[in-house]
């Protein structure tokens, strides 16, 4: 079983991540990391690549695995966009899998932007990341400007969204929302469990964790695709 831990955790120096799921996830995905080049971060035994912000102290993205996978970053050649976008492929019990990782400020998607993102993807593929688009399928009140663009697009593309109506984004005085996606390639996941955690450890999101067999298990595939008559 491979863990992952996806989350906007609104800045990461002076958060401890010393917590079991933490140290004990396979592979975690960090946004708004709120680091520099010139800060040290580390986990321990983990690998990380780390895309900062250089003329920012905001944003940021970070992705870390076990020291036991070997992986690699992945360039993707993508139009100008103020969508953060990072890509590490890691290897399990000799298979890989693609890891996006993935931050937009203000939930702002292009379509020719979302199909040179598809066209960058190889399956497998898991795509995780704070997209803050708001819809009432995702359990917003209202909807935004880009949600159906992006919707549009994973529906298209018969990518599978695997959230849950759990919320993920808890904010005094906001409505509780649903803004951290987690999409896979339809050919990817067995078994999938999918859970947001109680605590948002000084963020106004909460991690969310996805454990998945992969490598040698095989199972029944789960395939969640979005209902646009409910």
């Amino acid at each position: 079983m491979v863990n992952l831990i996806q989350w906007n955790a609104r800045g990461l120096r002076n958060k401890a991540l010393a917590k079991d799921s933490f140290l004990k996830a396979d592979i975690v995905s960090i946004q708004e990391t709120f680091l520099t080049p010139s800060v040290n971060f580390a986990l321990p035994n983990k690998i990380l690549y780390r895309t900062d912000r250089y003329n920012s102290p905001s944003g940021g993205l970070l992705i870390g695995n076990n020291k036991t996978f070997s992986s690699h970053l992945v360039n993707l050649q993508l139009p100008p966009s103020e969508v953060e976008v990072q890509a590490v492929r890691i290897v399990i019990e000799s298979k890989s899998i693609l890891i996006i990782n993935i931050y937009s400020p203000h939930g702002n998607f292009e379509s020719s932007f979302l199909e040179n993102l598809y066209a960058s993807l190889s399956p497998p593929f898991l795509i995780v990341g704070d997209f803050n688009i708001h819809h009432p399928i995702l359990g917003s009140l209202r909807t935004s400007r880009s949600a159906n663009v992006v919707l549009d697009w994973i529906s298209t593309h018969n990518m599978c969204i695997l959230n849950t109506s759990d919320p993920t984004y808890f904010k005094q005085g906001c409505h509780p929302s649903l803004l951290d996606l987690s999409i896979c390639s339809p050919d990817l996941l067995y078994e999938i469990k999918w859970t947001v955690h109680n605590d948002t450890f000084d963020s106004d999101h909460c991690p969310v964790e996805i454990s998945f067999n992969y490598g040698n298990t095989k199972g029944p595939s789960v395939r969640r695709r979005i209902h646009w008559g409910k």
